[in-house]
């Protein structure tokens, strides 16, 4: 998704001189709008892979290790230990 994010930056900086150069009105305003939507989705794709770093990093290095939540039959969530961790070692 980053670097999606760099491709669509890269579209939105290229219309964007389009834009400049560009010397009729109409085709000045699709220009514009264009330039602006691609870098919205350039923003929000950059901003979504950054989040998705965030979780992996927290998964895979700050979540606490051996708990697991599970239902006991009746929709009520509890923590249990993951079969086969031992206790956790300062």
């Amino acid at each position: 998704m980053i670097g999606s994010s760099f491709i669509l930056a890269d579209h939105a900086n290229h219309t964007y001189d389009e834009y400049l150069a560009a010397t009729d009105p109409a085709e000045i305003a699709e220009l514009y709008d264009r330039t602006v939507r691609y870098d919205r989705l350039a923003s929000a794709a950059l901003l979504g892979g950054e989040v998705m770093v965030a979780v992996g990093l927290y998964a895979r290095f700050l979540r606490p290790v051996g708990l697991v939540v599970a239902s006991n039959g009746r929709g009520r969530p509890r923590a249990v230990r993951s079969p086969g961790v031992s206790e956790r070692v300062p």
